[in-house]
């Protein structure tokens, strides 16, 4: 018998605005909805580093030695990659992401975002920079202040304070899992 894996209910957040009405964040969310969060509604705040890693083959001939490659194989019974296989050589890529997310009263999405994709011009105005890192802490700072008594996981706590960050998740999925384990919904209304 397959297990089957679902992810917890979840919400991409698009776009925040905490200057509608003082003590309020209004958050747009990708599905074209909006949810209205007061700072105490806000019970975790949660972050991850997401890394990503992406090897290919990346061919270490002269274009010279191609050619001729290119022609044995066309003419002759070997392929280059026969004749050349040691030739060829693994390029290793890392990139990495940010995520933030939180838990609220009464609702039941993690409600998330992504560093990389999220319009921080929007939510910061003025604040924003080029930086994604430097406007990730910004924002941070806002959620910390706007919800002083959420509980922060060792992501924020670390990220606010410029300390060492935990080991990264290897996947949204993996992030998003971490929050629904870690801080269940709460469907109650205050």
């Amino acid at each position: 018998m397959l297990a089957t894996l679902n992810l917890p209910p979840h919400a991409r957040i698009i776009r925040m605005d905490f200057t509608a009405c003082a003590g309020v964040c209004r958050i747009s969310l990708d599905d074209n909805s909006d949810r209205v969060v007061t700072g105490a509604d806000i019970r975790s705040l949660h972050g991850a580093r997401i890394c990503r890693e992406t090897v290919r083959l990346v061919r270490k001939l002269p274009p010279l030695i191609t050619l001729l490659s290119a022609r044995m194989a066309r003419f002759g019974s070997y392929s280059t990659q026969e004749l050349f296989r040691h030739t060829y050589d693994e390029e290793t890529t890392e990139s990495s992401s940010f995520a933030l997310a939180f838990r609220a009263t009464g609702v039941i999405e993690i409600c998330y975002l992504i560093a990389d994709s999220f319009n921080f011009r929007n939510t910061l105005g003025a604040e924003c920079s080029l930086q994604t890192e430097g406007n990730l802490h910004t924002l941070l700072r806002r959620l910390v202040e706007f919800a002083p008594h959420a509980t922060q996981d060792a992501f924020v706590t670390a990220f606010a304070r410029s300390a060492r960050l935990p080991r990264p998740a290897g996947s949204l999925m993996e992030f998003l899992w971490a929050v629904s384990r870690s801080n269940p919904p709460d469907l109650s209304l205050g």
